[in-house]
């Protein structure tokens, strides 16, 4: 019975890990549409472009954060297994 409580806590840690990255991902993807929504705007400008730059770099940091994250869980699911 303690090992299926044990597997049980496992689970829901690993689907809180996993929802946590997802997270991540989802809100990289959400800063790099908006990115290039700045695009859209006419006439396209230097304060644009800037704009779409910086937009583009933050959606760069949500996205290496991301990875990181998805890489650290994946080193601590295999030395687990």
């Amino acid at each position: 019975m303690n090992s299926s409580k044990s597997e049980l806590a496992t689970l829901l840690t690993e689907s809180v890990e996993l929802d946590g990255i997802h997270k991540h991902f989802f809100e990289a993807d959400k800063l790099d549409l908006e990115a290039y929504e700045i695009l859209n705007d006419k006439p396209l400008t230097l304060s644009s472009m800037r704009r779409f730059s910086k937009a583009k770099s933050a959606a760069s940091a949500k996205y290496e954060e991301a990875h990181q994250l998805w890489d650290a869980y994946k080193g601590h699911n295999q030395r687990r297994n």
